[in-house]
């Protein structure tokens, strides 16, 4: 865990994730993928060892299968999500399903929905996170995380290629993806 802006941490599992602390406790982006319960309780003990103050909820950047295992052991410890409305009832649908096969109670998510194409603004005297639906070519499900105030930005499965030199390419050099993302911006 590195605290990479006052009360925000970026947490490394085999994902990378955003801490961000508020008030009341943490929000976080990206709970990691395979395997779910080591990258869940890898986020779960980061912030564990820097605050007393709980998970508050976990932002699904988008709803692909390597995005969503460590959901499990989030929701199972009663932590709700935040997606974005046009992937909610698939994720009520995945997580809701009984999970006898497995020995294990079968969950009641609780979410938070990001409007479609708009905005969710969480913000106390710590923190302001924004969190943007940007639908692209990747997923039309995508959630975007900034925090103005740090000048700090995160999403899930996209890379600003660089030029080798440690500047960063123009748009013409960047990926679909990375472009739609400039264009948004």
């Amino acid at each position: 865990i590195e605290e990479v802006a006052p009360g925000v941490y970026h947490i490394s599992t085999n994902y990378n994730s955003l801490a961000v602390e508020f008030e009341d406790g943490f929000i976080v982006f990206e709970s990691g993928g395979f395997p779910p319960r080591a990258n869940a309780g890898i986020i779960m003990e980061a912030i564990a060892s820097i605050s007393e103050k709980p998970i508050s909820a976990v932002i699904n950047s988008h709803p692909h299968s390597d995005h969503t295992p460590s959901l499990i052991p989030m929701v199972s410890a009663g932590i709700p999500l935040i997606v974005s409305e046009n992937s909610e009832d698939f994720l009520r649908m995945a997580l809701s399903t009984p999970r006898t096969l497995l020995g294990e109670d079968t969950l009641s998510p609780e979410f938070q929905t990001v409007p479609n194409e708009g905005v969710m603004v969480i913000e106390d005297s710590m923190n302001r996170l924004e969190i943007h639906h940007i639908p692209s070519l990747h997923s039309d499900s995508l959630l975007f995380a900034y925090l103005p105030n740090h000048r700090l930005a995160m999403q899930a499965d996209f890379t600003i290629r660089g030029d080798g030199d440690g500047g960063t390419l123009p748009y013409e050099g960047q990926t679909p993806l990375g472009q739609e993302f400039a264009e948004y911006i």
